[in-house]
């Protein structure tokens, strides 16, 4: 088994405990993330601050406002953006009930530090 899919397994084994997540970002990193880390089957949408934008789908994913968080809140947000620290504050601002996390925190899961 290679390196990578051990990765994806892990990753997949990290989030198979949420019903319902979602991917903030729909640039280069959430395409990465989606394409080698985190299992599509368990995405449900993509939130973007520039859904109105031209690309409405990524990964075959729809890119959905801000908006439809607070309309049908997710378990999990998985932020794909190297703004994740104002993307934290502005999702703790809007008083979800739900978890989020850095996409790279994913890879902390059972890591062994000392391999």
């Amino acid at each position: 088994m290679s390196k990578s899919v051990k990765v994806k397994n892990k990753i997949a084994n990290s989030l198979k405990n949420y019903k319902k997540i979602v991917v903030w970002g729909a640039g280069g990193l959430a395409n990465l993330a989606l394409n080698k880390w985190i299992p599509a089957e368990q995405i449900e949408y993509i939130v973007d601050q520039n859904a109105n934008t031209n690309r409405k789908v990524i990964n075959s994913f729809p890119i959905e406002s801000i908006d439809k968080l607070i309309e049908e809140p997710p378990d999990l947000v998985i932020v794909c953006s190297s703004a994740y620290v104002e993307i934290f504050e502005q999702l703790k601002n809007m008083e979800l009930d739900c978890e989020y996390k850095y996409v790279y925190e994913l890879f902390l899961i059972d890591h062994d530090y000392s391999k």
